[in-house]
């Protein structure tokens, strides 16, 4: 959408810079999949984690730069950067709730092996 746009240099090296880090998140939550260590599975979502706060701030970056061009810019060009920010912020946060709900998994996970382990246990010492 916006890469037909006339954009600053900046705008588009911003721009550049969060499509590669949504590109990286896109990757990294499909490898989590395939990740069985719990340990392995936690570093690589606090790398994701990472990435959605640079993310952020990279969204913020871009949303500063245009407006600050908001008058150099014809109406329509300036709803299509917004509507641009508008898809990356929605893009971000469902990252984001990507990222909870793997927490809450992996949280279940833990609380089933305490449970089994606690089952086998308390039959144990009877």
């Amino acid at each position: 959408m916006a890469t037909s746009l006339q954009m600053s240099p900046q705008v588009e090296q911003i721009l550049g810079e969060i499509r590669d880090n949504f590109r990286f998140l896109a990757n990294g939550f499909q490898r989590l999949d395939k990740i069985k260590d719990s340990n392995r599975q936690s570093k690589q979502l606090e790398e994701l984690k990472d990435k959605m706060v640079e993310c952020k701030r990279l969204i913020k970056e871009f949303d500063r730069e245009i407006k600050d061009e908001e008058g150099k810019n014809p109406p329509e060009v300036n709803k299509q950067l917004n509507d641009e920010k508008q898809s990356m912020v929605s893009a971000e946060n469902l990252s984001i709730l990507d990222a909870h709900v793997l927490e809450g998994v992996q949280y279940l996970q833990l609380q089933s092996i305490m449970n089994v382990a606690i089952f086998f246990f308390s039959h144990l010492c009877k």
